[in-house]
């Protein structure tokens, strides 16, 4: 790029880019832990109403044996998040990061500290939530959508309970909870991957230095063997409201125990 303009104006791109990155790989991965969490409570609560049955009459015990592969298929939508939430999320999260930036007037040259970029992913991932979350979009943006006909009845039940969780308030607010837990980390997960104290002793720096370490983290947390992502997910399990949350979906009756 030649000229002052033109190099700010790429400079400006650049840091978009690497904010984004970054919001991306937090918001993606514990948007897939939590869609995890909710999927395996019922599985698990489905498995243990079955058992149970099945303790009680032969017919039982058949029809638990036949219900075993819906469980299957069940904990198989979970590929469509893997498969089409990373493309979908990347995109909400950068208009998320170009809407936060003007707002917060942030540039290259700004001088940022612990608590500020914390405070920013924060407004990044609200944001963000607008697009993928809020108003019943979390479940067309974690969950295959509802094609007619596809499927047994048995699925069908299954998915549209997990629709009516993701769609429910509490879901929202466990999300809120543990991204922002999330954003309050992340200048300690940068000092993990960056080998120095980049914010020492409340000091600031400007964000430009830090493009580099926010690539790094980024690749970090979507790798299963690196410390940041499994730093992440044991702070992720840690959380008060996800377990309470979990604990509501697990003492429900059960879909397939319950039907005639």
């Amino acid at each position: 790029a030649e000229g002052k303009d033109a190099k700010l104006k790429c400079f400006r791109e650049l840091q978009v880019e690497c904010l984004s990155i970054l919001a991306s790989a937090l918001y993606a991965l514990h948007s897939s832990l939590l869609l995890h969490r909710v999927e395996f409570n019922v599985v698990g609560r489905e498995l243990d109403a079955l058992e149970q049955r099945a303790r009680s009459s032969p017919k039982a015990s058949a029809e638990e044996s036949e219900d075993q592969p819906v469980l299957a298929e069940f904990i198989g939508t979970l590929d469509h998040f893997q498969e089409h939430g990373p493309g979908c999320t990347a995109v909400a999260l950068r208009r998320a990061v170009q809407v936060c930036s003007e707002r917060a007037d942030l540039s290259p040259q700004t001088s940022v500290t612990r608590d500020s970029l914390a405070s920013f992913f924060r407004d990044v991932f609200r944001e963000a939530d607008k697009e993928l979350l809020e108003e019943c979009r979390a479940a067309v943006t974690l969950l295959p959508p509802d094609v007619a006909g596809a499927g047994s009845e048995e699925m069908k039940r299954l998915l549209d309970e997990a629709r009516d969780y993701m769609e429910s308030p509490q879901l929202l607010e466990v999300f809120r909870v543990v991204t922002a837990s999330a954003a309050d980390h992340i200048a300690e997960q940068l000092l993990e991957v960056d080998a120095k104290d980049v914010f020492s002793d409340g000091s600031s720096l400007p964000l430009a230095k830090l493009f580099g370490s926010f690539i790094a983290l980024s690749k970090s947390l979507l790798d299963p063997e690196a410390e940041q992502c499994r730093s992440s997910i044991r702070r992720f399990a840690d959380q008060s409201v996800l377990n309470q949350f979990c604990e509501g979906l697990f003492f429900q009756e059960g879909t397939l125990a319950a039907k005639a």
